[in-house]
């Protein structure tokens, strides 16, 4: 399943929120030396409960992912989660 997602980090509390057509992170690391990215990762495969692959947006707080799970699942994640 693909994602959009756009991160914020150095924030002060991580959540994760749902927007219209992509998730919105906000994440404690810093965007250096790759840390947010990792925090990303590890954020969204326990989350979803499935691995989670980088797919573009490397260097941008836009990021496209993979995440291996089915949609019924994924749906089912998602309405968990706090509208914004």
């Amino acid at each position: 399943m693909k994602i959009e997602v756009r991160v914020t980090p150095n924030s002060k509390k991580v959540r994760i929120l749902r927007e219209e057509g992509y998730l919105k992170i906000n994440l404690k690391s810093p965007a250096q030396n790759n840390r947010a990215n990792r925090e990303l990762l590890d954020l969204l495969s326990d989350f979803f409960g499935a691995s989670v692959i980088l797919l573009s947006g490397h260097l941008s707080k836009r990021k496209k992912l993979e995440v291996a799970i089915q949609e019924d699942v994924f749906l089912a994640r998602l309405s968990s989660l706090e509208v914004q």
